[in-house]
């Protein structure tokens, strides 16, 4: 068919615009799979450090099985105050209460990365199948 259509001059501009537009495919598709090497990537770190909070958190006991355990109100009882400062175990509160907080950004983190990567394939997808076109 592309031969046929080679001798007219209307038709050597369509197949050259196509061609480029292929061409422009073949690059977005090659950009996507970097960018989806790079989530996954990333993915992998901060699932990595999500367990490095979760075993550090065990450590102290506000984690039960992976499950974040609300125990500043047992802990809130603890705390005494002394000439105005804050003593230890209300800083061990707030040591509790970061991790905790560190562990939902890196569980946000996460989901935010999966979506990212779902929406790169997706495209990356539609841009194969155009290809075969």
């Amino acid at each position: 068919m592309q031969q046929e259509l080679k001798g007219y001059p209307q038709a050597q501009v369509i197949l050259k615009e196509q061609a480029k537009q292929k061409e422009m495919l073949s690059e977005r598709a090659k950009e996507l799979k970097r960018e989806i090497a790079f989530a996954e990537e990333r993915i992998v770190i901060v699932e990595e450090r999500k367990k490095e909070l979760i075993e550090e958190a065990k450590a102290y006991d506000i984690v039960d099985d992976d499950t974040i355990i609300q125990d500043i109100i047992k802990g809130a009882f603890k705390v005494i105050y002394t000439s105005g400062l804050i003593t230890t175990d209300l800083k061990n509160i707030l040591n509790h209460d970061q991790l905790e907080n560190n562990i939902i950004q890196k569980e946000q983190d996460l989901f935010s990365l999966t979506n990212q990567l779902s929406t790169l394939k997706s495209k990356l997808k539609e841009i194969e199948s155009k290809l075969e076109k």
